[in-house]
């Protein structure tokens, strides 16, 4: 089973971040979380100023990022996963990313 990392950034609709933060968090990432190779996520704010205020990152097993992406997908389109109108949705950004080195760690 490969591992990937997903990445989605997003930006709340102008003056909304709290109710888009507490979609995300409450509702979101849960839903996310069932469509099965989904594993873990964590949420983060960027520091000063940023094209995008939001980053998400999941940690992903599956085959292949085709068929994580056609889980999620699928679970949309089944109506699993709702939506808000809070996110500005002309600005955020995901993709999948896979490892090319192994972890580095400070010694």
């Amino acid at each position: 089973m490969a591992k990937f990392i997903f990445i989605a950034l997003a930006n709340a609709a102008e003056g909304r971040d709290d109710e888009f933060n507490a979609w995300y968090n409450n509702q979101h990432i849960p839903d996310v979380l069932r469509v099965g190779p989904f594993k873990t996520a964590q949420r983060f704010k960027v520091v000063g100023e940023g094209a995008n205020k939001y980053l998400t990152i999941y940690e992903v097993e599956a085959e292949s990022a085709a068929a994580a992406q056609a889980k999620l997908k699928e679970a949309a389109m089944a109506g699993k996963m709702p939506m808000t109108d809070s996110a500005d949705r002309s600005s955020g950004t995901n993709g999948f990313f896979e490892p090319i080195t192994e972890r580095f760690v400070q010694n």
